[in-house]
């Protein structure tokens, strides 16, 4: 795991995995899959929100700082817009962590209401330990996506191994 972006050359490195391609104009990309920002929470902070979202208090929204990467970061205001909520909770109040992970942990142990992509908590959805308590989402901007060289693009084990990732996602 490395900051963007990594030298393929100098680093020895055949297969970028990350998110976006603004890093990399030279290089080869194949979309992974694209995604969407949905609030989750666990089914019993989900059975506690008798008047939905829009009623659940500011200290119990999960905030992630999701870093330089994004020009505009998902955030529960722009949900809120997106939802038509007319609700701006305050950021203070809430728990922050700086990594996806980080809130798709709190949100499954019910500390509150997270943001997070559905395909990287798909996991956790499918199996019941959260849910997406509203049906409104965030567009992604980007995609993930794999990124290689030119060179390498012809290797095949490196086309075996991106084939295989694509079907996976």
């Amino acid at each position: 795991v490395e900051d963007d972006p990594v030298s393929f050359s100098g680093e020895g490195i055949d297969l970028r995995v990350t998110y976006g391609i603004a890093y990399y104009p030279d290089h080869r990309v194949d979309v992974l899959f694209s995604d969407r920002i949905v609030p989750i929470c666990s089914p019993d902070f989900a059975a506690h929100m008798a008047s939905g979202i829009a009623g659940v208090q500011d200290d119990q929204f999960i905030h992630t700082d999701w870093g330089t990467a994004y020009v505009t970061p998902p955030s529960w205001p722009a949900w809120m817009a997106r939802a038509r909520i007319p609700r701006h909770p305050d950021a203070s109040a809430g728990i922050h962590v700086a990594l996806t992970s980080l809130a798709i942990c709190a949100a499954r142990e019910g500390l509150g209401l997270a943001l997070a992509p559905e395909h990287v908590a798909a996991r956790d959805l499918v199996a019941g330990r959260l849910v997406v308590p509203d049906p409104a989402f965030l567009p992604m901007p980007s995609d993930y996506v794999l990124i290689h060289t030119q060179a390498q693009a012809r290797r095949k084990p490196l086309q075996a191994l991106i084939a295989h990732l694509k079907a996976a996602a």
